[in-house]
């Protein structure tokens, strides 16, 4: 990735030509009330769920769609993908520890941004990183991220996943639930998509009427 080992200086000049273009979204919230009960064959039920919506959604959208701007805020679709698989990498890092039994690996955005105090900055960080890489390598990707997550899942324990005493670095919260929340997705991103794709499938079929229009008149 294009801006992994950027120096401190060097990021904050790129962010001071190119501000970032929504309003910034927070980090993938931990589990609710629900998830934190959730057992492992219900952990991997909700992944396919998951997986099955975002196929459906992504359907919806259209490929051709996906580049325009104002998907939320001035993001385009494929900015948001990008945005849900980089925070979604972070997921992965920690099934992949728990497997190892040690801490996950620092996040992919620079050492010097703190999650807790600069989501704004990381979430900026993202979408320059993915800015020109190609859409359907995202797609791709976040596709390939349901997969991981199933089997990942599927090789911890019972333990592993609903202890929240069983790995320290996850201080005091059971692994399962911090990763079955997509809430993320559906609280923060899904109102503004809706929304986007309604004044879409409006303008659109706004242009089809006067289309048709057009044509009978040529036709008189």
């Amino acid at each position: 990735m294009a801006h992994r080992h950027m120096k401190a200086s060097v990021y904050m000049m790129l962010v001071a030509g190119n501000q970032p273009r929504a309003a910034a979204p927070l980090p993938p919230r931990k589990g609710n009330s629900a998830e934190t009960t959730m057992n492992k064959s219900q952990l991997l039920t909700r992944i396919e769920e998951e997986r099955v919506f975002w196929e459906r959604l992504l359907a919806e959208v259209g490929e051709e769609r996906m580049e325009q701007p104002g998907a939320t805020g001035d993001w385009t679709f494929k900015d948001v993908v990008a945005h849900l698989v980089m925070w979604r990498q972070r997921t992965i890092a920690q099934l992949e520890a728990a497997q190892r039994n040690q801490p996950p690996a620092p996040p992919l955005w620079p050492a010097f941004l703190d999650e807790e105090k600069e989501t704004e900055q990381i979430n900026h960080w993202i979408y320059l990183t993915n800015q020109d890489r190609p859409l359907q390598d995202i797609l791709n990707e976040s596709r390939r991220q349901f997969q991981q997550l199933a089997t990942l899942v599927t090789a911890l324990s019972e333990q592993d996943l609903m202890d929240p005493k069983r790995f320290a670095w996850m201080k005091g919260q059971a692994l399962g639930p911090a990763i079955s929340s997509f809430g993320h997705l559906h609280e923060e991103h899904e109102p503004a998509l809706r929304a986007w794709l309604a004044r879409s499938n409006k303008q659109t079929a706004a242009q089809q009427s006067d289309a048709g229009k057009q044509n009978s008149l040529n036709q008189a």
